[in-house]
């Protein structure tokens, strides 16, 4: 069993891993070191215990073992379940964010995990609602939280005018925590894409376009910063306000927007090569663009700039 000196530097490795490789039994090491002193004494340890199986969901979460990252996911919530109390707010508030975490994962998996959203989303919805009289900062943030995965579920699910709705009220609430933390941009990003593409599902495609040159601006100014984590994000986003001029018949600002993307592709594809084959396709969708048109003349330039 480990002193308390060597469970801290587990916690340390855990939390602060040099490799996935590491990350994956450096969590599991902790989970089961930390589950037996939780029996014996939960006010010391359960919150730990918590915490460990928050960061076996993360890991986990990106490898193929998805169903094993939402049972931790899962376990994590339950166990600060446990620990939440009305008479202490910020017990409330952490184990709400465990449900944000819960709700996240299952966002990002099939239909079915989709709806098996929607019951953390209640939750956290709930939770505000518990908090709004003792501190309304953290209570507006809950609700914000809520509005923004519900939007993502019912536009997963199919119900756009739902998720407009949801996703505008969400909006007006990042907007306010971006104020405060500039992190929130990330989660702002996102949700004017669930907006826009919401929005474009119902055929008010100015509006959508509108919303995704929002998210694109935002997207393009964090793919400056962290290139490796948002020039995807910023290339699907100028997709889908390519794919808008083209349900519109405007093919030569469609093509310009895809372009766009096949180079911000081409880049992230030098930084990250198992993007490769996503960045091959963008552009041979665009060649088969230039061929529907008979714009032989860009498909021949498209070819000589993106041959290497």
């Amino acid at each position: 069993m480990l002193d308390e000196e060597g469970l801290r530097a587990l916690q340390e490795r855990v939390q602060n891993p040099p490799s996935l490789d590491e990350a994956l039994p450096a969590s599991k090491e902790l989970v089961e070191a930390l589950t037996p002193l939780a029996a014996e004494s939960p006010a010391k340890y359960q919150a730990q215990l918590a915490t460990a199986w928050k960061f076996r969901g993360v890991h986990l979460g990106l490898t193929e073992h998805q169903a094993e990252a939402e049972e931790a996911f899962a376990t994590a919530a339950d166990l600060f379940r446990g620990l939440a109390t009305v008479t202490d707010p910020e017990s409330l508030f952490t184990f709400a964010i465990s449900l944000i975490d819960l709700a996240d994962h299952r966002l990002k998996q099939d239909d079915d995990a989709v709806r098996r959203a929607l019951e953390p989303i209640e939750e956290i919805r709930g939770l505000g609602e518990q908090l709004a009289r003792d501190d309304a900062t953290a209570a507006e943030d809950l609700q914000t939280h809520a509005a923004r995965l519900h939007a993502l579920a019912l536009h997963r699910l199919g119900d756009h005018p739902a998720a407009i709705e949801q996703a505008e009220r969400a909006h007006r609430g990042l907007t306010r925590m971006e104020r405060r933390d500039p992190e929130a941009r990330v989660l702002a990003a996102e949700n004017l894409r669930t907006l826009g593409m919401s929005l474009s599902e119902v055929n008010r495609f100015k509006d959508a376009r509108k919303r995704l040159e929002d998210s694109r601006y935002l997207f393009r100014r964090l793919a400056k910063r962290e290139p490796e984590l948002f020039l995807v994000e910023h290339a699907l986003v100028t997709l889908a306000i390519a794919a808008i001029y083209l349900k519109e018949g405007k093919m030569t600002r469609a093509a310009s927007y895809h372009e766009a993307a096949a180079d911000l592709y081409r880049d992230a594809a030098r930084l990250n090569p198992a993007l490769h084959d996503e960045y091959r396709e963008t552009v041979a969708s665009l060649l088969e663009l230039y061929r529907v048109e008979g714009d032989a003349r860009s498909a021949e330039r498209l070819t000589r700039r993106h041959s290497s």
